[in-house]
């Protein structure tokens, strides 16, 4: 399973939009769901990013997962290269499948205990 959680998809986001983390990451919305006091939540991910994966192709996906994997939170997760590929094809066609049927994507965020202390 790979996991690089919300900032690692906010720095994808990035990416394929070509703005700064810090402008993505400011317009993230809050959890539409919490569970166990927070430590479980289900984040809505952004529409601009849902039709960014859904487009990304070809040599530019090759680019753009290339800079995904040099980012820490994909490096925290130890995704290789060909790790950060294989997510990214998948990310596009989960994207181009709610992009079709105009749905929204989400995230569901599971906080490990033990990063909490």
């Amino acid at each position: 399973m790979c996991d690089p959680g919300p900032v690692g998809l906010w720095s994808l986001e990035a990416l394929l939009a070509g703005r700064p983390y810090a402008e993505v990451a400011a317009e993230q919305p809050e959890p539409v769901a919490l569970f166990h006091g927070g430590q479980r939540f289900v984040l809505p991910l952004s529409t601009a990013l849902r039709d960014q994966l859904a487009s990304v192709r070809g040599w530019r996906a090759s680019r753009v997962a290339r800079g995904w994997a040099r980012t820490d939170e994909v490096r925290a997760e130890r995704l290789t290269r060909a790790d950060t590929h294989k997510l990214l094809y998948r990310l596009h066609l989960c994207a181009s499948t709610a992009a079709n049927s105009d749905s929204r994507l989400y995230l569901w965020v599971d906080v490990d205990e033990r990063a909490l202390f």
